[in-house]
């Protein structure tokens, strides 16, 4: 009596496990990387989302090119603060700086997991707000690296007062990171002609999550 209990026990969990598996093999691919990117990516740090970590680069940027004015006749602490904020773009294994991720690698990671979330039996609503998101992480891309040459000029520079002027470059930047630029003066941000930045890839995958019916992506 007692082997027969037993038996049904492990019948029954072996039933139950199989479920499991069978609701976790039904989600949709396109799920799966849309998680990846608001939700955990294995690779990051804390393994946080995706474009949680990019927006965290990028205030953490923002704040060091901000801190390099405190002292701007000090060209030893700007080019201390402008260093740390290039770390933020640009991670360096050997360097302190920023999350240790980089931006641009985390804008890369956006612009392909949305590809992958976008593939085969993606939803239509998954591949129309893909190429909104995709655009702006590739443009994100395009400035964190456009910071990171600059930052390198900061570096290599004797003047104070180029220091200063490529801060001021710095600082522009750093806005169209997160807003992107209104390249056609409408007045307005949008997926085309390249103007979107983090904040425009963060409401279309909001808009993308909710409508898949995926955990909420929390606005920072």
């Amino acid at each position: 009596m007692f082997h027969n209990k037993k038996s049904i026990a492990a019948l029954v969990i072996s039933i139950c496990s199989a479920l499991y598996s069978t609701s976790a093999a039904t989600e949709p691919t396109s799920h799966i990387h849309i998680k990846h990117l608001i939700k955990s990516w294995p690779a990051a740090p804390q393994a946080i989302g995706l474009l949680p970590i990019a927006i965290k680069e990028a205030a953490i940027a923002s704040l060091y090119i901000k801190l390099a004015r405190i002292h701007d006749q000090d060209l030893n602490w700007i080019k201390s603060h402008i260093k740390q904020a290039q770390y933020a773009l640009k991670a360096n294994p050997a360097e302190e700086g920023g999350q240790g991720y980089g931006l641009i690698k985390a804008a890369y990671a956006i612009a392909r997991e949305t590809k992958l979330a976008a593939a085969n039996q993606a939803s239509i609503n998954v591949k129309l707000q893909s190429k909104a998101i995709i655009m702006s992480a590739y443009n994100t891309a395009a400035v964190a690296k456009k910071m990171a040459r600059i930052c390198n000029k900061i570096a290599n520079t004797f003047s104070i007062a180029q220091a200063l002027s490529y801060i001021d470059q710095l600082e522009i930047l750093a806005i169209t990171l997160l807003e992107g630029e209104d390249l056609d003066k409408d007045g307005q941000i949008t997926s085309f002609n390249h103007e979107g930045g983090l904040n425009l890839a963060r409401d279309k995958l909001t808009f993308m999550a909710r409508t898949a019916g995926i955990i909420k992506l929390k606005k920072p």
